[in-house]
């Protein structure tokens, strides 16, 4: 697998990996802890896990739309956890540089996966 397929297959597999990921810390923590991010984010975090699970299915089925569903769930998820969610305040925080490298891989991916799926 090369170029345009491994980086849709890389974009499909980070979506659900990303809900899988906060399942866990929901069993670490509670359903409803949100730790120092406001009280409103399990609000944003659930529909958004039922998103990721969505986001590779379309990828795969109708990859123009998955294509503009991945870009714009990681703008969605990335400008709220830069602009609500606790940062480097507290020392290093790997969830956001992993969500913030993954969403730059999305962005940089995103044009040559479209031009790679043909017409619309």
């Amino acid at each position: 697998m090369k170029g345009a397929p491994l980086s849709r297959a890389i974009v499909a597999a980070g979506f659900p990996l990303g809900a899988l990921g906060h399942f866990w810390y929901v069993a670490e923590n509670g359903f409803w802890y949100h730790g120092r991010a406001p009280a409103w984010a399990p609000w944003f975090w659930y529909p958004l896990c039922a998103i990721d699970f969505v986001v590779p299915w379309l990828l795969w089925r109708s990859p123009r739309a998955g294509i503009c569903l991945a870009v714009g769930v990681m703008a969605t998820t990335m400008s709220v956890n830069l602009l609500y969610f606790p940062k480097f305040e507290h020392g290093p925080n790997p969830v956001l540089l992993t969500l913030l490298g993954f969403g730059v891989f999305v962005f940089a991916v995103a044009p040559r996966l479209w031009r790679s799926t043909g017409s619309a």
